[in-house]
């Protein structure tokens, strides 16, 4: 068996080479979808929470999301009160604020809104997020009487292209890029998609038949890991 050709759908991440040395994998990157910070937040969202912190939660559903707004308002001091979703989210949001300021960390947006409402403390939730944020959180938090207002810090913008050839496997980490990639891509009927997060996979599944991996966990190198896994094994099996 020859080398496993793979397109991830961003820039090279962390330890590739390490967890898919060039030996065993053929590795292609593509940055299906581009980050860019708003210029500036009305500070009127901030000096609501300001007044009555205590009782709001602050919403993190990406590491984007945390990154910019920690640029944006370098001024704002959580309480006990971030919520946000595992692995780069919440190591994100623990180098800037601190592993005490986190109430809960949950494995995607739906569960954490539940987590929210299971702390009754909290009346009120800002959710720092991008243009394309999903509608679970939002949805789940309306349905049981939770105050929302949501604060742009970026945009997603998708940079879609062709990729010709043949992949064993295609790398996603979020739902932008997967509605990027497909939007001008297809994939043979043997390719397998990896996902970093129930999310991400939920928007696989909503556009392909492919078979969907998912990562064990909310995190780059155990993503990683699982591509590695996963074609060593069928490696094995030849």
């Amino acid at each position: 068996m020859g080398a496993v050709r793979i397109l991830i759908t961003r820039n090279a991440p962390d330890k590739q080479e390490v967890l898919l040395p060039e030996e065993n994998f053929e590795l292609i990157s593509h940055e299906f979808i581009k980050i860019r910070p708003v210029r500036s937040i009305e500070s009127s969202a901030i000096a609501a929470y300001s007044e009555q912190a205590d009782l709001t939660a602050l919403l993190f559903t990406s590491k984007n999301a945390v990154q910019c707004t920690h640029d944006l308002l370098p001024q704002l001091r959580p309480a006990n009160n971030i919520f946000c979703i595992g692995g780069g989210t919440s190591e994100k949001a623990r180098e800037y604020y601190g592993a005490d300021h986190i109430a809960a960390v949950a494995d995607n947006a739906a569960s954490l809104a539940r987590e929210l409402i299971a702390r009754p403390g909290f009346r009120q939730a800002v959710f720092f997020c991008g243009d394309k944020r999903r509608e679970d959180l939002p949805e789940i938090l309306a349905a049981h009487g939770i105050n929302l207002q949501e604060v742009h810090v970026y945009f997603t913008e998708l940079t879609p292209a062709i990729i010709a050839g043949h992949f064993d496997g295609v790398i996603f980490f979020s739902p932008s890029a997967v509605e990027s990639f497909f939007s001008m891509n297809t994939i043979d009927a043997g390719t397998v998609c990896f996902a970093i997060g129930s999310t991400t996979a939920s928007a696989l599944t909503a556009i392909t038949k492919n078979r969907v991996v998912v990562s064990a966990a909310i995190n780059e190198k155990i993503l990683l890991e699982t591509v590695r896994d996963y074609f060593n094994k069928d490696r094995h099996r030849h």
